[in-house]
Parts: C-alpha cells; structure tokens; sequence
C-alpha cells in the first residue's frame, strides 16, 4: 500500500498522519539528545577515574570517585557499583 494510501485511509478516520509523523520525528529528536547527554556525562565520569588513577593525594582520588559514582548512578549505569567498590576498599 502506498503512503498516500495510508494517508487517505488515515484521514478518512479522523487521524491525523501528518501530525503523528511530526509527534515522532519530535521524540526521536528528544531521544536522541537524550542519548547525546547521557553519552556526555558517561564521559566525564571516565575521565574523573582517569584523573584518580593519576592522582597521588587520596583524598582528591577519593573526591573524583565520588563525582564518578554519582553520574553512573544517576546514569543507571553498572559501572557505579565497580566504582563504589574501588570507593570502599579504600
């Protein structure tokens, strides 16, 4: 079946294809930023257990690691608990 097809029958029902195209594009453009941002932060949080690894003064380590844990938790990521346990072990 043709779009145009598609698009008539739709029409014909009172649906508004058009509109719902538009409704898509929208939220796939929203995911993708999403996606974009959450990339973003997953990078700083690597970079924050770079810089520990490079860092001799325990506490400034340990502040990285938290900023780390806090954005793969926010994130959802799994990393978070291998980053906890790096936390706790000292």
């Amino acid at each position: 079946m043709r779009s145009a097809d598609i698009a008539e029958r739709g029409e014909s029902r009172g649906l508004d294809l058009g509109r719902a195209e538009v409704d898509v594009w929208r939220l796939g453009n929203e995911v993708l930023a999403l996606n974009q941002e959450a990339e973003e932060e997953r990078g700083e949080a690597r970079a924050l257990e770079d810089l520990a690894d490079l860092l001799d003064d325990p506490e400034a380590v340990r502040d990285c690691l938290r900023r780390a844990l806090t954005v793969y938790e926010e994130g959802g990521s799994p990393r978070a608990a291998e980053v906890l346990a790096r936390l706790t072990a000292g």
